[in-house]
């Protein structure tokens, strides 16, 4: 009897269902967690990042980016994040551009920027940049909000969106988005 196993495509593209690729950049943003931060919340995207090797720029590029991460070689890539935010949102774009950051490191090409625009309306899932995207805002959200942190929260009473956003340092609408995301996947489950 020959037992098969099966792995998970590398790439935000290579998904053909969104939960699956939601699980793909949570499990890699665990365990980017669990090795380069052992410290209580709320967690430092910009210390991981330098952690593992990325430029991490501050920066005013303008009053329609959160981000950019610019790559020029496979080992070169460097992160800006706009300096104007404020430091949740900051927070939160530099987590975003980590998760850009660790995908780019499971490719063997060079992709040469990612913009990451206030303007830019929801990722489209049927396209290989919308799922890039969702891919890093999944990253960022279980770096920053994990899901089995906030499971523990919930069972110890601590339900209040304003409380979980203040305890990890995320805006509000960052925490709501992210229960919906994590309420809507247990049910799938």
């Amino acid at each position: 009897m020959t037992k098969h196993t099966t792995h998970s495509p590398e790439l935000p593209e290579n998904f053909e269902d969104i939960n699956a690729l939601r699980r793909d950049a949570s499990r890699e943003a665990s365990n980017i967690r669990e090795v380069f931060w052992r410290k209580s919340f709320p967690v430092d995207p910009v210390k991981i990042a330098l952690a593992l090797g990325a430029e991490v720029y501050e920066a005013q590029l303008g009053s329609d980016i959160f981000g950019a991460l610019l790559q020029d070689s496979d080992l070169s890539m460097r992160i800006y994040i706009d300096k104007d935010q404020p430091a949740s949102r900051y927070r939160f774009s530099a987590a975003h551009e980590l998760g850009h950051y660790v995908d780019r490191s499971r490719r063997l090409e060079v992709l040469s920027r990612d913009i990451d625009r206030r303007s830019n309306k929801k990722p489209d899932f049927n396209t290989n940049e919308g799922k890039r995207e969702i891919w890093a805002n999944e990253f960022a959200a279980e770096l920053l909000m994990p899901q089995e942190e906030i499971r523990q929260q919930r069972e110890n009473g601590n339900t209040s969106p304003i409380r979980l956003a203040k305890l990890f340092n995320v805006s509000l609408p960052a925490m709501n988005y992210r229960l919906r995301v994590l309420d809507s996947l247990e049910e799938a489950a």
